[in-house]
């Protein structure tokens, strides 16, 4: 559970780091990238490249999230939610595949890397995921019930 609980952080923390050009780099996390780059590099090519496409479309899910279109559930997946979403066709239920897709690629080897259960490693990314999610965002409780952060 502590090797799954850290690699959910580790990953997490990658995706959720400013971007290089971003501007929003603090002296207090001056070389923090570079730390998760290196302990990034324990996970095979296929994760990262799915960790790298998590990020570049982090901005995007924010938005969407923060306006409740599409919310987390207790799994660590996504899901369409507001019906103008829905309504708005491909794209935004597009998005949401391919980052369910990117998300189970990981989930899936951070659950074989430690021998743990995959939808027991989806939840610990939930709550890590739904912690970090903006205001707004539905929220799906392990109970399956939904509320909005």
């Amino acid at each position: 559970y502590q090797h799954v609980a850290k690699d959910v952080t580790a990953i997490e923390d990658m995706i959720s780091a400013p971007s290089a050009g971003s501007g929003k780099t603090s002296f207090l996390s001056f070389g923090v990238s570079e730390a998760y780059a290196q302990e990034g590099s324990d996970f095979p090519s296929n994760v990262m490249a799915a960790i790298e496409r998590r990020k570049e479309r982090r901005g995007t899910l924010v938005s969407l999230e923060a306006k409740g279109a599409i919310g987390e559930n207790a799994r660590g997946l996504v899901e369409v939610k507001a019906a103008s979403a829905a309504s708005a066709g491909s794209e935004v239920s597009n998005l949401v595949s391919e980052e369910n897709s990117d998300r189970n690629i990981i989930y899936k080897h951070v659950a074989s890397k430690n021998a743990a259960d995959q939808d027991e490693t989806g939840k610990l990314f939930a709550k890590r995921i739904q912690a970090d999610a903006p205001q707004g965002t539905p929220i799906e409780a392990p109970d399956g019930s939904w509320h909005t952060r």
